[in-house]
């Protein structure tokens, strides 16, 4: 019998210790998570439910079939990942704000930092440039110059700065083909990847001699990341792609050649229209050492936002497309037929009633919906929320949500008061647009909402302040809206304002101010609107129930663009300081019907005053282009502006190629320019 008990007692152990017995996970209890106990039933799962193959497996594996092929698993490995396309209390001070005299990367969390291609201490500037990470002694200008260069294996992404600690992201990919192509007439295939995403950390106390800490390495492909104090939480992800059900493998953490661990895999049991690994990571940036690895199976995220403890990733869930039916009903013709065995009987027995008989046998009519017609809400756009609780490094899994409509950027959600506050487009099939805002609790559970905003619009900026959002939707006209969330199970309209134009990113200038970015819109000859130069907007909030546009500023005409209007980092602005900064690809005469490519364009970075009492004023404009008036077009943009910040009274404006200088005063005025160490791709068409 002790034999036994002891026999018992060793099995247990084992199960616990290969993590098979899921009692003990109490990430399973939370919110209908449920965890995989082998590999063998991650492929067994995905077998069963992947709802929508890749387009193109079909058309390779029968390829294969039918030219006596086989698919090549003695390679590589299958697993193939492929490149997929936060919350203060009031939202005011979540900008690229002053720190010692100099400025910071622009966030939408304070205390969340965000990796950028360019950091600051306040005299050293660090630059991915090329494969290169460059350490810039950048204060004061005219000293400056690059003190190292730290090379990298793979293309570098994004880089934190804390201290004497610098973290740099890097992807390494292995490209193969699925399939062995053995003869001249089969289609070849596109590529996959077994990709690797390096988190590397340095001790960079000696600018000159940066040394390497660490370097954690996650199978997949590099979404996105945040930096809460010295805590890093790294976001990997890696497509499943279904050529080979036996071939795919979880993804691992490694530690240089070593396997350091394989994260639990956990999921929900629903289908979804492809599969993807999501592993969260978290290290320490002063060790470099990994805290906490796990790894979720959902469906494509495309949308990351984090607060100081919690992560959101949202994903558009898996919606089968509607199946269009022309409405049936089902008639009791009794009341007509009688005992007659035609329709033609019915016809002549009712046309020779009187007219309160044939009244009396319609109200007999019983007319009852198919139940196979859709209704109008089972065609609803829908996405799916996952709540990850982080602290500390810990990552748990908090809740999941669903909510009507699709979400725009990370600026669609927001937490606040232990609630988040969302806002959606949807796109019904077969019908026009509307738009959402949303509030779940902490459980992920609905608690407010309001529908139907601006029929036949979209969202094209959201920006969540305290108790209230600020909202852009477009079509032909701007609605600048104002959303009163002071009841979050109650949200309304407080008001709105119909301007030309749009704006693609608000920011807050003060309480009672917000900035907007985007597009001026002209009126076609057929009376409609179509997108025209860049627009700078300052609108006046004070009275929440009648928003005004102060001023704006136009830059260039149609196809002037920023890359601020897709990627706040590019957006630099400081309060105190009285400056606003953009890069600006400016369209300054368009193209002929000659050659539509041609045309005259600037390229550089517009600096700005801006006040509630004098709007916009140009305080100068820091030139990219060889020339400060360049014909042609550009096939690339590496010398075009991408990123500014400021050191003091000095001002820097980024490029790909080069590094420029000026003082704050006179920003037009290049004191020096530093050419970074950047392989030049770009031609021009004159």
């Amino acid at each position: 019998m002790k034999t036994i008990v002891k026999l018992l007692a060793f099995l247990l152990l084992v199960l616990l210790i290969t993590g098979f017995c899921e009692a003990v996970d109490p990430f399973v209890s939370n919110g209908g998570m449920k965890k995989f106990n082998s590999i063998q039933e991650i492929r067994d799962y995905l077998k069963k439910n992947q709802v929508q193959q890749n387009t193109y497996d079909y058309m390779y594996e029968t390829t294969a079939r039918d030219t006596g092929l086989s698919a090549s698993k003695a390679s590589v490995p299958q697993n193939s990942a492929v490149v997929a396309p936060q919350s203060t209390q009031s939202g005011e001070e979540s900008s690229s704000v002053t720190s010692g005299g100099y400025s910071t990367t622009n966030v939408q969390v304070k205390g969340v930092d965000e990796a950028d291609i360019v950091k600051t201490d306040g005299k050293y500037i660090y630059i991915v440039s090329g494969n290169e990470i460059v350490i810039v002694d950048a204060y004061p200008p005219t000293n400056a110059s690059i003190v190292s260069k730290i090379e990298v294996s793979g293309t570098p992404d994004d880089i934190y700065v804390n201290g004497d600690r610098l973290v740099l992201f890097a992807e390494s990919n292995d490209q193969y083909y699925p399939y062995n192509i053995l003869a001249s007439d089969v289609i070849i295939p596109p590529y996959s990847s077994t990709g690797t995403v390096d988190a590397i950390t340095y001790n960079i106390a000696d600018k000159k001699k940066p040394v390497l800490i660490n370097n954690i390495s996650v199978d997949g492909n590099y979404y996105d990341s945040r930096r809460i104090g010295d805590i890093v939480y790294m976001i990997t992800q890696e497509y499943i792609q279904t050529y080979n059900y036996d071939d795919i493998l979880v993804p691992a953490v490694h530690e240089g050649k070593m396997n350091l661990t394989t994260p639990g895999v956990y999921y929900f049991d629903n289908p979804e229209s492809e599969y993807v690994f999501h592993t969260i990571t978290s290290f320490s940036m002063n060790t470099g050492k990994e805290i906490d690895a796990k790894t979720f199976l959902m469906g494509s995220t495309n949308t990351l936002y984090v607060s100081n403890g919690n992560m959101y990733l949202g994903y558009e869930k898996y919606q089968p497309m509607p199946i269009l039916r022309s409405p049936i009903v089902n008639v009791d013709t009794s009341a007509i037929i009688g005992n007659s065995s035609s329709l033609s009987s019915a016809e002549d027995s009712f046309n020779s009633m009187s007219e309160s008989e044939k009244k009396t046998v319609l109200a007999k009519l019983k007319i009852v919906p198919s139940p196979t017609v859709r209704k109008p809400e089972d065609n609803t756009e829908k996405t799916v929320i996952h709540r990850i609780s982080i602290g500390n490094g810990t990552i748990g899994y908090g809740a999941k949500g669903e909510i009507d409509g699709i979400l725009l950027n990370q600026f669609s959600l927001d937490e606040y008061g232990g609630n988040l506050r969302l806002a959606t487009t949807n796109n019904q099939y077969g019908s026009d647009s509307y738009n959402n805002v949303v509030v779940l609790d902490n459980s992920m559970k609905k608690i407010g909402e309001l529908t139907q905003i601006a029929p036949g619009e979209k969202i094209y900026s959201t920006r969540f302040i305290g108790d209230k959002l600020y909202m852009v939707t477009f079509k032909q006209m701007d609605p600048f809206f104002v959303v009163d969330l002071s009841d979050p199970k109650n949200p309304n309209v407080l008001g709105k304002l119909k301007i030309p134009g749009y704006s693609d990113y608000l920011h807050p200038y003060d309480t009672n101010h917000i900035i907007g970015i985007g597009k001026e819109a002209e009126q076609t000859s057929s009376g409609g609107y179509r997108p025209a130069g860049l627009k700078l907007a300052l609108f006046d909030v004070t009275n929440a129930t009648d928003p005004k546009m102060l001023y704006k500023y136009e830059i260039g005409k149609a196809g002037s663009s920023s890359p601020a209007l897709s990627d706040h980092k590019a957006f630099l602005f400081d309060k105190e300081k009285d400056i606003l900064a953009i890069p600006v690809h400016e369209v300054l005469e368009p193209g002929t019907k000659k050659n539509d490519y041609q045309e005259t364009v600037w390229d550089g970075v517009y600096v700005f005053s801006v006040t509630p009492e004098k709007g916009f004023k140009l305080l100068g404009k820091v030139p990219f282009n060889p020339k400060d008036d360049t014909t042609g077009i550009s096939y690339c943009s590496d010398d075009n502006a991408k990123r500014s910040l400021y050191i003091n009274e000095t001002f820097y404006a980024l490029s790909d190629k080069s590094l420029k200088m000026s003082q704050l005063q006179k920003v037009s005025d290049v004191i020096k320019t530093i050419s970074l160490p950047y392989t030049n791709r770009c031609y021009w068409i004159e």
